[in-house]
């Protein structure tokens, strides 16, 4: 759910769509493994969520924000679930022609470029079959659709068991009030679990022109570096809210745990950082560095 299309949009999907297309067609194994990758993570994520429901995910009114084109989380907990899903976007389950005039409208050519073009490459029908081989089922079941933006239009109340939601948050310009609205959403009982790409991550900069991951083509954290900032072009907008900024936000709610990814970097970035770039760095510490994800979880008190 972002609330600004930044002027290089278009450009900037539309390499990304070239570039799917080659992973898709000459580069399947590397699908595979990425796919592997990231159901492996929703089962972590799974596993936590549980621990702070006290009871499997199963038999839930789920509700994921900013799902994206794909829902792939969305479609991998509606095997057990009833999700529902609510985006900025319009997000075309059909393939009519009325789906994708209905995209251009309201998101833009830049979305409809990608969207198109993935489709027409089959990139989403190779993601697809991997997804069925990495969870051993084909039994994937596309959520309820919602287009809102959760900054500022109400959520339906006390209506969902978990409200989850993976790099979406710092794309607000009002995660607060985004939070505010999660909670309102949630039953007595019910779990929040936010996931964040940190800002100042390497690939915090969000710049996918020289990589899918943004990790690569660029000085390493250009985007906090007053010499090298110019050279970077974020895809998407972003808040620029440091780690203590979503600490202060989630200290707000009761009995949150928080959790931090840097999935093994840690150790090869803090080689990266000489002493001179130490210096140019200096107000960030080593930890809002390495992290690459922030997660937070935390449980609605249930009412006498």
């Amino acid at each position: 759910m972002i609330p600004a299309e930044p002027e290089t949009y278009t450009k900037t999907r539309a390499v990304q769509v070239f570039r799917q297309a080659v992973q898709a067609i000459v580069a399947r194994e590397a699908i595979e493994r990425q796919v592997a990758t990231f159901a492996s993570r929703l089962r972590r994520d799974e596993e936590r969520m549980a621990a702070m429901l006290g009871r499997p995910v199963r038999g839930l009114e789920m509700l994921e924000v900013g799902a994206g084109q794909q829902c792939e989380r969305a479609r991998y907990f509606g095997q057990c679930n009833a999700v529902t899903a609510v985006d900025l976007d319009w997000i075309p389950r059909g393939s009519g022609i009325g789906d994708y005039l209905l995209m251009l409208r309201r998101n833009g050519i830049g979305r409809l470029i990608k969207t198109a073009g993935r489709r027409m490459l089959l990139i989403d029908r190779t993601r697809r079959n991997a997804w069925a081989r990495a969870v051993g089922s084909r039994d994937f079941r596309d959520p309820i659709m919602m287009q809102g933006d959760v900054c500022s239009d109400p959520l339906p109340q006390g209506m969902f068991d978990l409200v989850m939601s993976w790099s979406v948050f710092e794309h607000l310009s009002d995660p607060v009030a985004a939070m505010r609205n999660a909670w309102h959403a949630l039953r007595p009982g019910g779990v929040f679990y936010v996931g964040i790409h940190l800002y100042t991550a390497t690939n915090g900069h969000h710049d996918f022109r020289y990589s899918a991951s943004g990790d690569d083509g660029l000085p390493a954290w250009a985007h906090l570096r007053s010499r090298t900032r110019q050279l970077v072009r974020p895809s998407a907008y972003l808040n620029e809210w440091r780690l203590d900024d979503w600490r202060r936000l989630f200290a707000e709610y009761p009995a949150v745990r928080e959790y931090l990814e840097d999935y093994g970097q840690s150790e090869h970035l803090k080689t990266l950082l000489t002493p001179e770039l130490r210096a140019e760095l200096q107000h960030y510490d080593d930890q809002e560095l390495v992290t690459v994800d922030a997660f937070f979880v935390g449980k609605k008190p249930v009412e006498a």
